[in-house]
């Protein structure tokens, strides 16, 4: 009787216990709101050795990073606003691969005569025998 007590509970607990998430959503933390360098590059202007070098090789090529970044930031913000406007538009033409597609059309792959569709029309006039031929009879 105990046995069936404990598959009985043990059962209920199964059939009760709900799904459990492996592993949680990341979010990543937010580490500089202002989108600044943490530390300023011209610090590296008291670096010892000549500052000219110094600026040169160490604050300006940071200085200019920073601007690409910012610059390279801002486009891909317009270019995902832009595509975000277009595939809302229920009035644009182009589909989203760029060309029209069919359900299992291979035929621009093989299967046909020169790449071309087989119901086509053909680019070269067909070979037409002459009156007097033999090709058709077997003949020599």
């Amino acid at each position: 009787m105990k046995r069936v007590t404990w598959l009985a509970v043990g059962a209920l607990l199964v059939l009760a216990g709900r799904s459990a998430q492996a592993q949680g959503t990341y979010v990543r933390p937010q580490t500089n709101p202002y989108g600044t360098p943490a530390v300023s590059p011209y610090l590296n202007l008291n670096r010892p050795g000549p500052a000219g070098i110094n600026y040169f090789n160490l604050v300006q090529p940071q200085v200019q990073t920073y601007n690409q970044l910012q610059q390279l930031q801002t486009t891909t913000q317009q270019t995902t606003a832009v595509l975000q406007a277009d595939a809302l538009n229920p009035n644009r033409l182009v589909s989203d691969t760029g060309h029209q597609t069919r359900f299992m059309s291979f035929t621009s792959y093989f299967q046909n005569t020169g790449g071309q569709h087989p119901t086509a029309p053909a680019t070269t006039p067909p070979v037409v025998a002459p009156a007097g031929s033999t090709l058709g009879r077997g003949g020599r």
